[in-house]
């Protein structure tokens, strides 16, 4: 079993973090913004997607056309070989689209996550009898083949429950519930493994996020106090004691610690610099959620994406747009979708 370290992402108005790597004492290149659209049928919509390396994988599926035609034709609409769902790989480089798996099913199929390493693509569907995450290796023509079972509703404690996994070095980490709190598990060749216990989230949704060797999470005593611990491979454990009743989201990268003042809260994220050892507070009219690289955070409102530079909250850039969910890659890209566009929206360190 290998030592590993995370961080924390929360599904819905998320925040996302990350860092390039670059020195703390030097301004850094600001991160290269790039927009796709990805090709598709007029019927058809994209479930999910991920972004690495210059290619979006992504599954697309006729699950609500499929329910609309049910209905107009009052259940007498039949389901066709080319309703089922498929899985994509888009090259951003060469603006090429190519089928690397389509399901051999008598109806619609919701892939609901996706995720890419060099060697695997793993992927998790969901329907009315729970979870399932298959997954495939790459076959000599490129497409993904015979892809296998490896977790499902029946492998963990709550049956039925909607895991929101992430990968990292081919291990999937999820939060479980456990009584008032929740277990960080991993799947790890074959098996499953609890890595921590007693985490506080204040959303069932929040995913276990690697992000250069950093996890954060938040605790809670029995008599409601809340405490926020930060760990990274090479420093010692940080624990910071909050004056807060609820916390959000508890995030980290190289140098900085953010939070959520609760759950609900869709305005005010606070701010800590590890190195300067300062807090300060972004607020916001709205926002969906929030990404960072190295250190320049972004945040996306109900009309544009913004850029900020740290640790001054400099606002440096923005652009236009309905922005949906930060997401973040194992190598540390940020990536979302463009809800006025249907594009997919890359922020990404220059190499």
């Amino acid at each position: 079993m290998r030592f590993f370290i995370i961080q924390g992402l929360i599904l819905l108005s998320a925040l996302v973090l990350s860092g390039c790597g670059k020195a703390s004492d030097a301004k850094s290149q600001l991160p290269e913004l790039n927009e796709y659209v990805l090709p598709k049928n007029d019927n058809a919509e994209i479930s999910t997607f991920y972004y690495k390396e210059g290619t979006i994988v992504y599954a697309i599926d006729y699950a609500s056309y499929f329910e609309y035609q049910m209905t107009a034709y009052d259940g007498s609409f039949r389901f066709t070989e080319d309703l089922n769902t498929e899985i994509h790989i888009y090259d951003v480089l060469k603006g090429t689209d190519r089928l690397v798996y389509r399901y051999d099913s008598s109806y619609p199929v919701t892939i609901v996550d996706i995720f890419v390493t060099d060697k695997r693509v793993y992927w998790q569907e969901y329907g009315a009898d729970g979870f399932c995450i298959w997954t495939s290796s790459s076959s000599e023509n490129g497409t993904y083949e015979d892809p296998q079972m490896i977790l499902s509703s029946l492998d963990i404690s709550d049956a039925g429950w909607l895991i929101c996994p992430c990968l990292y070095d081919e291990i999937l980490y999820w939060y479980e519930p456990n009584g008032d709190r929740y277990d960080l598990r991993g799947y790890e060749n074959g098996h499953i493994y609890t890595y921590h216990d007693k985490v506080y989230l204040s959303s069932p949704f929040e995913v276990p996020l690697m992000s250069n060797g950093a996890y954060s999470y938040a605790t809670k005593s029995e008599d409601g106090k809340i405490k926020i611990v930060s760990k990274k491979e090479g420093r010692d454990e940080i624990q910071i004691d909050c004056d807060l009743s609820d916390i959000g989201s508890v995030f980290s990268n190289h140098r900085f610690l953010a939070w959520k003042d609760g759950y609900y809260n869709e305005y005010l994220i606070q701010i800590y610099d590890l190195e300067n050892q300062s807090f300060s507070t972004l607020d916001l009219d709205y926002f969906f959620s929030i990404g960072l690289i190295d250190d320049f955070l972004f945040a996306d409102t109900k009309e544009e994406m913004i850029l900020y530079r740290l640790p001054g909250l400099e606002k440096i850039d923005s652009r236009e747009g309905r922005y949906l969910y930060i997401q973040q890659n194992d190598d540390g890209a940020l990536f979302c979708e463009n809800a006025d566009t249907g594009g997919i929206l890359v922020m990404e360190c220059s190499k």
